[in-house]
């Protein structure tokens, strides 16, 4: 299902080697190749950032904060936003806030272009919880 509260914040995990100088880089802000086009996210209405933060540690994930966008800065990118739910995966604990952002209709270029607008809009918003 799509999500449709543009006011839902939308939770992401930075990795310790995506923090310059204690910022994000906007690479965090985008889905690696690997991710085909689908940015992982946890959302607002399900869970909180310190929640999210656990969950996604729990298995040995790293993680030194967290930010957050909402489905309207997405939006904003021409980057729609679905539930995703993990629930029973095999070597993943349950995750019913998991949601993804998908890309996969833009370019590389311009996947960089809203990673870049993204990185700004949830820099600008603040951390929403810090690991250390």
């Amino acid at each position: 299902m799509r999500l449709n509260d543009a006011d839902e914040l939308l939770f992401r995990q930075i990795h310790p080697s995506g923090l310059e100088a204690g910022c994000p880089c906007s690479s965090c802000f985008m889905p690696s190749k690997s991710d085909l086009g689908q940015l992982s996210v946890d959302r607002s209405s399900i869970t909180t950032a310190e929640g999210a933060h656990q969950l996604y540690t729990c298995n040995g994930r790293a993680s030194a904060a967290v930010y957050g966008l909402t489905v309207a800065d997405f939006l904003a990118c021409d980057i729609p936003c679905f539930e995703d739910p993990v629930l029973g995966h095999p070597s993943l604990p349950d995750n019913p806030a998991h949601a993804l952002a998908d890309f996969s209709n833009q370019c590389r270029t311009r996947q960089r272009v809203a990673a870049k607008e993204l990185k700004h809009l949830a820099v600008s918003r603040g951390r929403l919880f810090d690991a250390s």
